[in-house]
């Protein structure tokens, strides 16, 4: 067996115990621990000259240490345990909202349908035709119902993603956004960003006792 052989066998077989020990998940951290180990267990009796061989591998170093700066930048726990549930939540409210609105156009056709019933017969055509309108433009349901589905399954897989990729690196900076509106005397409020929520989720948006309060404020 050559020496590069030799050595080569002897990095695989201290590789095996250690994923045999370890798992085959190893953050970046420990990459240099692995490769000081790897070193120690190779002589340059063997055929692998240790300079060139650490030259190398700390150039590796040097670069997975490059890329988890990189990927901690992207903040992959503040991803897969804030923004994608947040997202989530988001498509699933929109999925409601359009049931919703579709269930609204079913009835309201369905009363002018019974309208229809009363009326003469030239206008009870016209309602009719209104009616069967109104239910074919209810299918946007289904339609918008299948297409975020689909964006649903890849935001989940996505965010099953991150969050292996925020232990892999050693991502533990978690941050939550302060929504908090603040008002000074004036009953203007300081942070006006805040204000821009858009539609609020069930339960989240301020009740009419809150905005009561509010509106009592200015006077």
């Amino acid at each position: 067996m050559s020496g590069n052989n030799a050595a080569q066998a002897q990095i695989q077989v201290y590789l095996d115990n250690y994923r045999a020990e370890h798992g085959d998940s190893i953050s970046v951290e420990e990459v240099g621990e692995l490769v000081a180990a790897l070193l120690k267990q190779v002589s340059p009796a063997e055929g692998l000259s240790g300079g060139e061989a650490e030259a190398e591998l700390n150039e590796m170093v040097d670069n997975l240490t490059m890329v988890q700066h990189e990927i901690l930048m992207m903040k992959p726990l503040t991803l897969s345990q804030k923004d994608m549930p947040e997202a989530l939540a988001e498509l699933d409210e929109i999925v409601k909202a359009t049931e919703g609105s579709a269930s609204t156009i079913m009835d309201a056709a369905d009363k002018l349908a019974m309208l229809g019933e009363d009326a003469d017969e030239e206008t009870a055509d016209q309602i009719a035709d209104i009616s069967t309108i109104l239910f074919e433009s209810t299918s946007f349901q289904d339609i918008c119902g299948q297409r975020i589905t689909k964006v649903r399954k890849l935001l989940d897989e996505m965010q099953q993603q991150m969050a292996s990729l925020a232990m892999t690196v050693g991502d533990d900076d978690l941050e939550i956004a302060d929504d908090h509106v603040e008002f000074d005397e004036a009953g203007f409020a300081v942070n006006e960003e805040n204000l821009l929520h858009g539609p609020q989720r069930e339960g989240q948006g301020n009740s009419q006792d809150d905005i009561d309060a509010l509106l009592a404020s200015f006077d």
